[in-house]
């Protein structure tokens, strides 16, 4: 893909997604530290499912990927596409951060969990009582 046709932080993570090429997500993570910063496998999965990387972090996959060369080319697609990103009265529009899904899907599960117990609990104190 040319890179003048990215446009959205979607195509520009499958676009580094097609840069990693047969590296795993965890090669690419480990491979990511420069003196900077470094990835985890979390964060280079999340850049390449569309969450829009910073500068820094693109730097450190494109390091990952033994392509830092092409971070000359690159930023400015990112810059483009967060200009993008940003609504008319200058607001950028929220980005989940990195687990917010999972923290999620934990909570529910710790709310039907203890609905579930609070029921049997109930259940048992009714049978108790009447039986």
């Amino acid at each position: 893909m040319d890179t003048s046709e990215i446009n959205s932080a979607h195509e520009l993570g499958a676009h580094l997604r097609g840069l990693r090429g047969d590296l795993t997500q965890q090669a690419v993570a480990r491979r990511s530290h420069n003196d900077r910063g470094s990835l985890t496998r979390q964060r280079v999965s999340n850049i390449e499912n569309g969450a829009l990387p910073t500068a820094q972090q693109l730097r450190c996959y494109l390091h990952g990927c033994g392509k830092l060369d092409l971070l000359d080319e690159l930023e400015p697609v990112r810059r483009r596409v967060e200009a993008a990103a940003t609504s008319v009265d200058g607001t950028v529009r929220p980005v989940p951060p990195a687990g917010a899904y999972r923290v999620r899907r934990r909570f529910a599960v710790l709310v039907v969990a203890a609905a579930g117990t609070s029921a049997l609990v109930t259940g048992a104190a009714v049978a108790l009582f009447m039986g």
